[in-house]
């Protein structure tokens, strides 16, 4: 996962160099959401039938090419086209890796399986970022990018090698229509509100992905990309106690909505100092929340499927992610350049824990989810 959050910070520090808006730039990081958005329910029940090993090798050697177009016709278009290759390799990878872990020990060992599963990912958070900065102060934005291709080759080549039992596939899975399922999907309450906190934190990060190069822009690009990779170090830090935290909660429901009101707390301290030790916090507690927020939301998901939709509600999930994750940069991009990076900040600190504690009210049920 290197490569692909290499590849994330870089296309927002080339954008602001090259002199693009705060609109267009939302609109860039918004495209990495797309094919995510579109494909994730096909790619997860395409698991469920497959196995996951031949979607993630596809997904490595995506964003292994991609970076390649950038550094040949540095452009606007090669730009918004490797956003769309880094959103398409990632899902790969990532329903891939999820449905690997579910498939390992008992449903008892889950919390605590994939706190670790995402940890490793977070590895890839926080040295993606730092090789992006290292690659920047070097040998310059433009030919920065080679190092997400090389990241992905060494994915790459990882993924060939992994052997995991998943079971004979042939059959396994239901000839029921996919609307059918969804629809019995979104009804449980427990699913609805877990989709629901981790798109509102995806949406949070997203948004500052793209902005806080912009909020920053008088700093040099290296110290930036430092910045997210202590928020990669952060959420990788919290996500082998997550079964510790669960198990302490009240219940995992109350568990993640404390998560995301604290994902707001460190949005808005953005935009209430610009001092760098704020700054660091702020980056800190956003890594804090979204390692303890995803993996905590998949294992809500999972807990309430059989194990032949796990593809589909993972993806199901991915799916609800990404729409937060497509449609936030853009409006809150658009509201930046109307109002202010100030406005955009503090609207999505309000509207985010409204939305929450709203869709809670309405689906809570009395029983430790």
């Amino acid at each position: 996962m290197s490569g692909y959050f290499a590849g994330a910070t870089l296309v927002p520090l080339f954008a602001v160099e090259a002199g693009l808006g705060t609109a267009v730039i939302g609109f860039l990081v918004s495209l990495t959401f797309l094919a995510p958005l579109l494909l994730a329910i096909g790619i997860g029940r395409s698991i469920d039938r497959r196995g996951a090993r031949p979607h993630m090798l596809a997904g490595a050697l995506l964003i292994a090419a991609l970076p390649v177009p950038v550094l040949l016709w540095p452009s606007a278009v090669t730009l918004a086209a490797l956003q769309v290759a880094l959103g398409l390799g990632q899902i790969l990878i990532m329903l891939s890796g999820q449905s690997l872990v579910a498939a390992i020990g008992a449903a008892a060992d889950r919390t605590r399986f994939f706190g670790w599963y995402t940890m490793s990912v977070s590895g890839g958070q926080l040295l993606g970022p730092l090789l992006a900065g290292l690659a920047t102060s070097t040998l310059g934005l433009r030919y920065a990018f080679a190092v997400g291709t090389l990241a992905a080759t060494v994915g790459l080549l990882v993924a060939s090698t992994l052997r995991v039992d998943e079971g004979d596939k042939r059959g396994n899975y239901e000839a029921t229509s996919i609307r059918s399922q969804i629809r019995e999907l979104w009804g449980n309450p427990t699913v609805r509100f877990a989709m629901a906190a981790s798109s509102i934190v995806l949406l949070t990060l997203a948004v500052n992905q793209g902005f806080l190069p912009v909020l920053m822009q008088a700093h040099p690009p290296s110290l930036i990309a430092v910045l997210f990779s202590l928020q990669g170090l952060a959420s990788m830090a919290t996500r082998p106690f997550l079964d510790r935290l669960s198990r302490a909660a009240p219940s995992r429901g109350a568990l993640l909505l404390g998560v995301v009101l604290l994902v707001m707390v460190g949005t808005a301290m953005f935009v209430a100092s610009s001092h760098l030790w704020v700054l660091v916090t702020a980056m800190l507690v956003l890594g804090a929340g979204s390692g303890i927020s995803q993996p905590l939301s998949m294992v809500m998901v999972l807990d309430e499927v059989e194990p032949r939709r796990r593809g589909l509600a993972l993806g199901f999930r991915i799916s609800a992610n990404r729409l937060a994750q497509v449609s936030g940069p853009a409006v809150f991009g658009l509201v930046a350049s109307t109002a202010g990076l100030t406005a955009s900040y503090l609207s999505l600190v309000v509207l985010g824990p409204v939305l929450l504690w709203v869709l809670r009210a309405r689906t809570a049920r009395p029983q430790r989810d």
